[in-house]
């Protein structure tokens, strides 16, 4: 997922109709999107910033995820 937030204006979601999928909890105001086919989670609208995205980065063209630093958040270990 991104670090950083986008704007809608700096978000182009190029998907066929009926191809994402969306739910909501809770607050009903963050929304969660994933693919119809494969279920990979794709972005989200953010609960704290709505109409701010947050995005899953092996989703967008041109970025080689895989070659991304990241740090591993364990939340298991948080109880």
């Amino acid at each position: 997922m991104s670090p950083f937030v986008l704007h809608s204006d700096q978000l182009k979601i190029d998907a066929k109709e009926g191809a994402l999928g969306q739910y909501q909890f809770g607050s009903q105001v963050a929304k969660h999107y994933f693919c119809n086919h494969c279920g990979i989670y794709t972005f989200h609208e953010t609960m704290r910033a709505p109409g701010s995205y947050r995005v899953n980065l092996g989703c967008i063209e041109g970025i080689d995820a895989s070659t991304l630093s990241y740090d591993l958040f364990d939340g298991r270990k948080l109880i």
